[in-house]
Formats: C-alpha cells, sequence, structure tokens
C-alpha cells in the first residue's frame, strides 16, 4: 500500500479568503502581524526615541509626525541595557511624554535581570523564546513588542542569512500570529547603495532582515536633528520629517525629562562627498605629495 503524498493547502481564484485591510497601530510605521526595523548608526539615540515612542503608544498620543490614535499594550524587550542602565532614561522619557512612572499598559522584560529569570535556566534568545512570546502577547493582549535590540538577542550570527531567517521567521511567527506590531532596533552600516544608486545607510548583517521586515526605517543625524525617512515599505511610506530631543537633567546631571520635539518634514538626504575609503585615499595621497621626492615616488 504507497503512502498517498502529501499535498500544499492551497487555495486559488473560487476559494480565496477575502482581502483583510491591513491593521495599522501607527500608519506607514507600524501594522499588527508585521516587522518593522528601525535601524541607525550607534549614539543617534534609537532606544531613547523608542522609549518616547512606547510612551506615546501607551498613552495614545502622536509621535512626531505619526497618528496614534487610540493607547496600546506594549513588550519592551530590552537586552541590550537591563533596568539599571534604561530605568533613569526610560523615566525621563515617560516623564517627557507627560507620565510619571510607568504606565500600566507598558510591560518591560529584560534577560539580565533576576525578576525576568526563567527557573528552568531556559535559553532567553529570541530562537527558544517563540512560542512563550506569542503566549504572553496572547494572555496580556500585547499590541505592540518592541526589540531592542536584535544583535543581542540572536542566538546565532548576524551576518548569516540562515541564522536571520531562524531567528525573525521562527523566533517571531508566533508573535505575528498573535496580531501584535513588531518593532526591531537594529544597527546600519555607514552607507550602502540603494534605490537610484544612492548611497544611503542599510541594516547591517544579512540582506534577509531587509527581506522579512514589512518596513525599514532609517534613523540618521543630521546636524543636531535626527532625520527619519523609510528605506523600505511594502505599502504607504510616510514623508521624511526631522526630530530633536530636549534633555533636563538633575543635580548630579543624569537625564530627568526627555522630550521630543518635530522639526517638520525633511529636505534631500545631505550626504558626504567622499565615502570613508575615499577620503583615506585622498588623505594618503596629500600626505605623499607634500612629503615630495623619492618617498612620492615610490
Amino acid at each position: 500500500n504507497e503512502e498517498t503524498p502529501k499535498l500544499l493547502r492551497f487555495f486559488s481564484g473560487p476559494n480565496a479568503p477575502a482581502i483583510k485591510p491591513i491593521e495599522w497601530v501607527v500608519r506607514g510605521f507600524l501594522a499588527r502581524k508585521a516587522i518593522t526595523i528601525l535601524a541607525g548608526q550607534p549614539g543617534v539615540s534609537k532606544s531613547l526615541h523608542s522609549f518616547i515612542l512606547a510612551g506615546c503608544l501607551c498613552l495614545g498620543k502622536d509621535f512626531a509626525d505619526m497618528r496614534v490614535e487610540r493607547p496600546y499594550k506594549v513588550l519592551y524587550l530590552d537586552v541590550d541595557g537591563g533596568w539599571t542602565w534604561t530605568a533613569q532614561s526610560l523615566m525621563a522619557a515617560m516623564r517627557g511624554v507627560g507620565f510619571e512612572g510607568l504606565p500600566e499598559n507598558f510591560l518591560y522584560w529584560s534577560p539580565l535581570e533576576d525578576e525576568c529569570q526563567f527557573h528552568d535556566e531556559q535559553s532567553t534568545s529570541l530562537e527558544h523564546l517563540g512560542s512563550i512570546l506569542e503566549a504572553t502577547v496572547r494572555a496580556e493582549n500585547v499590541d505592540v513588542v518592541m526589540i531592542d535590540s536584535l544583535n543581542q538577542f540572536m542566538e546565532g550570527d548576524l551576518n548569516n542569512n540562515r541564522d536571520v531567517v531562524r531567528a525573525l521567521r521562527g523566533g517571531l511567527a508566533g508573535v505575528r500570529r498573535a496580531g501584535a506590531a513588531i518593532l526591531i532596533l537594529d544597527h546600519t552600516n555607514k552607507a550602502a547603495r540603494g534605490g537610484g544608486g544612492a548611497f544611503v545607510p542599510m541594516p547591517s548583517g544579512g540582506q534577509q532582515k531587509r527581506a522579512i521586515a514589512r518596513i525599514t526605517v532609517t534613523l540618521e543625524e543630521e546636524g543636531e536633528d535626527v532625520r527619519w525617512s523609510v528605506d523600505k515599505a511594502n505599502t504607504v511610506k510616510f514623508a521624511p520629517f526631522l526630530t530633536h530631543l530636549h534633555f533636563e537633567t538633575d543635580m548630579s546631571g543624569d537625564p530627568r525629562m526627555i522630550g521630543l520635539e518635530l522639526k517638520g518634514q525633511a529636505g534631500i538626504r545631505a550626504l558626504p562627498t567622499l565615502l570613508p575609503r575615499d577620503d583615506a585615499m585622498q588623505t594618503i595621497t596629500q600626505m605623499l605629495h607634500d612629503a615630495g621626492g623619492e618617498l612620492q615616488r615610490k
């Protein structure tokens, strides 16, 4: 008796399900059952911006140029700093959006804190937490999951496409099924060729991250401001805009309040005329020219 081969469960025109509209949490930026990558160079304040965004989502307040329709529940996975290093800036950011302390609909987790440890010593990598994250999102009715940051949360190699797929598709598939929007903080390479041949920052590591994400947003420093722009979107895009962070400190110099100011729409991306390699070549050539003689000829 030959076993009947297993076929794909597919649908075609006659039995195709009805098209469901995209459920936006923040239009053009965060959508349910989708991954958004927020990428930027170290030092561009991705975490601080994400704290302020989380506060706006919890309170139902607009964030910069983005409309937030109602309060949402946010699960913040802090894999970079831990509560000791995060708490003061997080509280200052919440104060900046008008809330003292932490909203009840802001849930914080870090593998670096004893209060968040598993008693059975389970691995806390994204690959191993997939089913736990899904169950948590369902049990707590979480709307948005924020991950800070991917390179600290992955078990595999960030530059290996297979490892990236295992983490993002495997580790976050349940969260997407549960209906949450996902925001991942990630680092960028300094420059890569984007659409039209222009050099723009791209998420570091394998291109699978950019392929799996529905939306990729880049943060870049422009003077004292930060430029927000859509690097990739499968649907609607928002126009680039500029924000500025304001800091109030206490007597010790620690942040007491962090506020965000919308500076308006951004113009054309300001790009350096020389890439780092070109800059180095020019410097070396000038040094040889200045030295002259035998060194210049060599």
